[in-house]
């Protein structure tokens, strides 16, 4: 199999290896790429150094110069939701996808159209690729309903696979309200931030195409070491104290409530269709 140009990218797969100045890449049909890790963008979450991963699945410049991304080939793993993609310092938004000749991952072909698509970032959280990103490509087909609210709109199947895929991440999709705008992915950020933690998923890689589905029945993602309490500041323990021995003082003193916070709304960014492509 010969690695793919496509937009001025080449996808390819292979072993990957982390030296301590660059990384070495060698394709399944014996290609070799050397690249230094300066080139390496801080988005690619790479393997320990010394650490060898087979059946790891790259892309990179035309040149072989500069790695875009690195996932698996092959392999089901534990993962997570980071974020929609979007351009630095820039709100997550929605883009244009160009039609044109496609292939699926079982080989078939057609001549797909122009559409509106929106990018999902998600992490492997477990096995030798822990920490490696990937990139999942959704149809964006929110449109508003008769209150104004957000809702999918199109074919069964591409409807359901982005419904089914907010309920992986955490949303209760059938109680959800968000107030549709021109690119409400801002505002599904704000409620998926508003989340205790990031639900667990499996993502099943076959020749590099990540599927992803929720938890086999009584599979639950390996528990991560707790974080130690961060200690008070000099400054904070030296107001405690002060509380505690004018504790008794105020004890018949009634209490003051704060007035209560009003919650931050996210505001959406305008979508423009332009020719960016993820980085994945």
């Amino acid at each position: 199999m010969k690695s793919q140009v496509k937009s001025g990218k080449t996808f390819d797969h292979g072993s990957i290896v982390v030296l301590k100045a660059s990384v070495k890449l060698v394709s399944v049909t014996g290609e070799r790429y050397d690249i230094a890790k300066e080139d390496v963008p801080a988005y690619c979450h790479l393997p320990k150094e010394g650490k060898k991963l087979d059946q790891a699945s790259f892309s990179l410049n035309t040149a072989g110069t500069v790695i875009y991304s690195v996932h698996p080939w092959l392999g089901k793993f534990f993962a997570e939701f980071v974020s929609f993609q979007a351009k630095e310092g820039e709100l997550p938004r929605w883009r244009i996808q160009p039609g044109g000749p496609r292939t699926s991952k079982d080989g078939r072909s057609w001549m797909a159209e122009d559409k509106a698509v929106f990018t999902v970032i998600c992490k492997i959280t477990s096995g030798d690729f822990e920490g490696c990103e990937f990139a999942k490509v959704l149809d964006y087909l929110f449109q508003p309903d008769e209150n104004g609210f957000a809702s999918l709109v199109g074919r069964s199947k591409v409807v359901r696979e982005t419904e089914d895929f907010l309920r992986l991440i955490g949303l209760d999709y059938d109680n959800l309200a968000v107030r549709y705008t021109d690119n409400i992915l801002p505002a599904l950020e704000a409620e998926i931030s508003k989340l205790k933690s990031a639900p667990a998923f499996e993502a099943d890689f076959e020749n590099g195409w990540p599927t992803l589905s929720e938890l086999p029945v009584g599979m639950t993602s390996p528990k991560r070491p707790a974080k130690a309490p961060a200690k008070p500041a000099a400054k904070d323990a030296a107001k405690s104290n002060s509380k505690t021995s004018a504790g008794k003082k105020s004890a018949e003193e009634p209490a003051t409530k704060a007035p209560a916070k009003k919650k931050a709304s996210a505001k959406p960014a305008e979508s423009k269709e332009d020719d960016w492509t993820p980085a994945f």
